[in-house]
Parts: structure tokens; sequence; C-alpha cells
């Protein structure tokens, strides 16, 4: 669009288009843009507009959130033999985020031990009962999905039954979670 273009660098690179100017809401936009306190983006064009001197806009109509929440895809369930190690195996793609290139991923149970070493781009800490994993998203999914697995747990000495672990990512500033089962 030659009157001017609004658009946001996604996480792979390459833009997405927010706004295209016309001739009645200005044309040839100039100045940096300004985020509100509304969420919405403020600006100004040199030309066209209502009276062909510029105008002043705001964009919010379908305007995506600034920060989109990333996505986590754990497994139902995972079985494990008393008093036995066991892996932690995520299929497919656990972790999305369009916004952010970079994510912490945390693995929290109540009992037993999380384990995992440091590689292949994910750099593993946190304690045994809530182990961190920070890398790119790609990284963290391969990690995640690699066979043979990266991850273990191993159940509290002489424990059976259930229990839940939990798995948390997160991006610049949002998180989501997901739980899955464990049998013993």
């Amino acid at each position: 669009n030659a009157l001017g273009v609004i658009f946001k660098m996604k996480s792979d690179g390459k833009p997405r288009k927010l706004w295209d100017f016309s001739t009645a809401d200005g044309s040839q936009p100039f100045g940096s843009l300004v985020q509100g306190y509304d969420g919405a983006l403020y600006g100004m064009t040199s030309a066209a507009g209502a009276t062909d001197d510029g105008s002043i806009f705001k964009l919010e109509a379908g305007l995506p959130a600034i920060d989109e929440p990333p996505t986590v895809m754990a497994p139902a369930s995972f079985d494990f033999t008393e008093d036995m190690q066991g892996n932690l195996h995520f299929t497919g793609t656990p972790f999305a985020d369009p916004d952010d290139m970079s994510l912490t991923v945390t693995l929290s149970i109540g009992d037993g031990m999380i384990d995992a070493t440091t590689g292949d781009g994910v750099t593993v800490g946190g304690t045994a009962a809530a182990r961190t994993f920070a890398g790119t998203t790609a990284a963290l999914n391969t990690f995640f999905t690699a066979e043979p697995a990266k991850i273990a747990y191993t159940p509290a000495a002489n424990t059976h039954g259930s229990r839940t672990i939990t798995t948390t990512v997160m991006g610049d500033t949002l998180s989501a979670s997901a739980t899955s089962g464990i049998a013993i």
C-alpha cells in the first residue's frame, strides 16, 4: 500500500499486517507509534485525512494482543513403576508462543524427583520437585519430544497411587499451564 501500512514483527521474523491506510483516515504515517493505557496504538499521518492535512489516529479495532500468551500441550498421563525411574516424554509440539522466541518451562510435582541435564540449547535448573528448562521454543520442543527421552521422574520411595505434574510455560510476561496425571 503506497499510503502506508502498520505491521507487527512475528517471532519467526515475518511481518504481520495490522492496518492499511486510505485517503479517508490519513496517509504517509510518520513518527513513532505510542501504545496508550487502553492498549490502542496512537500515531500521526502527514497527508490525506478529513482536511487533507494529515491526521492523528487510534488503532484498536481488530488489533491483536500486544503480548499473546504461550500455549502448552502436555500428555494426559504418565505411567511409572513404584521405586523405578521412568521418562517424562511429550509428543507433537508441546510449546508455542507467537510473541516470544525464548521460553521457560517448569515441571512441578509434590513428591519424587524430576531430573534432566542441560544440553541441546536448553538450560536445566530449579529443584528436583520444580525443574526449570529455558531455551528457544524450537529447542524446548525438541528437548521434550526427544527419543530417547531426556527428562526422567523418580517417584518418592515406597509410594504408589496418583500424582499430578504441572507443566507451566512462561513467555516474557504471560504464562500457561497444563496438568498431567501420574500413575504409580
